[in-house]
């Protein structure tokens, strides 16, 4: 039996050899293990600035001139420009006769019209000021 006992003993002490049991032991680990979370947290922060950044530029993309243009400048957009041209053009073979007309009370129309657009936003800049 003591040949069993022997072989049992060199047996666990092979297995538990790795085994840290010193004193502090837990606060080590839970110091391990709040290192890890850190790490993490601090890996989602910079993959969810990495994304804001990239939501950010795409934004600042759509909103110059060159990505306005751009959105514009489709078959869609080229057809509806197209389109207007056409009848913009039929609208004034339709009242070239009467031109000289036109040309006389233009400058009224353009003033009432200014009145008018600067009348109609008046309500929204009263709401804003409270």
């Amino acid at each position: 039996m003591t040949s069993f006992s022997g072989s049992l003993d060199a047996r666990l002490r092979d297995i538990c050899a790795g085994l840290d049991a010193s004193p502090g032991f837990e606060a080590r680990v839970m110091a391990r293990v709040r290192a890890e979370g850190d790490a993490q947290d601090a890996a989602r922060a910079a993959r969810a600035r990495a994304e804001e950044s990239r939501r950010y530029e795409l934004t600042k993309r759509r909103q110059s001139w060159r990505g306005w243009g751009r959105r514009l400048a489709t078959l869609d957009g080229v057809g509806a420009a197209a389109l207007a041209g056409f009848i913009a053009q039929a609208a004034w073979m339709g009242v070239a006769d009467r031109a000289e007309l036109i040309s006389a009370h233009v400058s009224q129309s353009v003033t009432a019209l200014g009145l008018v657009l600067a009348l109609a936003t008046l309500p929204l800049l009263l709401r804003q000021r409270r």
